[in-house]
């Protein structure tokens, strides 16, 4: 089971802000200050979205910046034995993909249609070996 704490993801937030202010990281990532100050003391949880932008500021993978770990492929899976949608795009780097795509991909797959699935599976793997 994956467990994400929040104290440790704000560390891990101040980790990545390096030597910015919180004023200034706040600004880049394109979230009120004060907001920012709660995520980074542990006080809130980050939606995706800001962790998925946070890691592709850094040049991370989300995994970790959310858990602290990487490749998350021993989450919990789902009745029918998939992996979460979420859970699965995280193990792709989103400075690659970029946040739009990644949106998509997460709609895509939360759809459950396996075609679309099957496609992008396909696609990945003839891409895969491009990705350095």
């Amino acid at each position: 089971m994956v467990v994400i704490d929040a104290k440790e993801m704000g560390a891990r937030f101040k980790q990545l802000r390096g030597t910015r202010s919180q004023r200034d990281f706040a600004k880049e990532i394109g979230i009120p200050f004060r907001s920012y100050q709660r995520y980074e003391s542990g006080e809130r949880m980050p939606p995706i979205e800001l962790i998925a932008k946070i890691a592709e500021i850094a040049e991370v993978p989300i995994d970790w910046v959310a858990t602290g770990k990487f490749g998350l492929t021993s989450a919990k899976r789902t009745k029918a034995g998939q992996l979460p949608a979420r859970m699965v795009i995280v193990q792709y780097p989103v400075h690659i993909l970029g946040m739009d795509t990644v949106r998509q991909l997460i709609n895509i797959i939360e759809e459950g249609d396996k075609f679309k699935i099957e496609a992008i599976k396909a696609q990945i793997k003839a891409f895969a070996p491009t990705i350095k």
